[in-house]
């Protein structure tokens, strides 16, 4: 086999590799953001509360701004592990939304504080995606 083809074989092995580890994640975010969603008692949220909170579980703020969150499958691996465990430590300094959601979820008014800090992350554009 020539060495182009090689080359070939093994750059191709490796999108498909890519491919494969970038289906795997994103479904399992998906069954991890479907189980959150099915946990949560919304009865008592307004439209609006419930819209916000499916957004923040969509986004999977949950992920690093709580304290109590089912980590992804690769959370546990090399590298992964380490770089998971410092962004969510840096999340958890800047704000933590367990108390938010769950006034959300018994539809009690969301305290001053959250709310700037909402506005704050909603002002500068940032995104956990």
């Amino acid at each position: 086999m020539k060495k182009s083809s090689l080359i070939a074989c093994a750059i191709g092995a490796g999108v498909v590799g890519y491919l494969a580890t970038v289906y795997a994640v994103d479904q399992g975010d998906k069954t991890l953001h479907q189980q959150y969603l099915s946990q949560a008692n919304l009865v008592k949220a307004d439209p609006l509360s419930q819209q916000a909170f499916k957004i923040f579980n969509q986004k999977g703020c949950q992920y690093c701004h709580t304290t109590n969150s089912e980590m992804l499958f690769y959370a546990n691996m090399p590298v992964a592990k380490q770089l998971m465990e410092h962004d969510v430590k840096q999340a958890l300094r800047q704000f933590t939304i367990s108390a938010l959601m769950e006034q959300v979820q018994q539809n009690k008014p969301i305290s001053e504080v959250g709310l700037a800090k909402l506005e704050s992350v909603l002002n500068d554009g940032a995104d956990a995606t």
